[in-house]
């Protein structure tokens, strides 16, 4: 099961400082995020399941493709927590 949401980069944030925290972020949950200011993936063991995605920089907004998730995770719970983190 899928799903797809965009991440708007504020105009005071730097593309690669937006990544770099995707990194950190990632690796504070002993998950992996890799890639550049244009695209990457990232995977996460959680504790309902395995995580993972792509995500695509255009400008000033990221793409997130979220290709395996748990089955009770909705969607919205994944875009919040995504957002938080990069926005943290």
């Amino acid at each position: 099961m899928s799903c797809n949401f965009n991440v708007s980069i504020p105009e005071n944030i730097a593309v690669s400082e937006l990544v770099e925290k995707g990194k950190e972020a990632f690796a504070k949950m002993e998950g992996e995020f890799n890639g550049d200011e244009n695209k990457g993936e990232f995977f996460l063991d959680s504790p309902f399941g395995k995580i993972s995605g792509e995500y695509f920089i255009d400008g000033k907004n990221m793409k997130v493709e979220i290709a395996e998730k748990p089955m009770m995770l909705p969607c919205s719970l994944i875009e919040n927590e995504f957002k938080k983190y990069l926005n943290g």
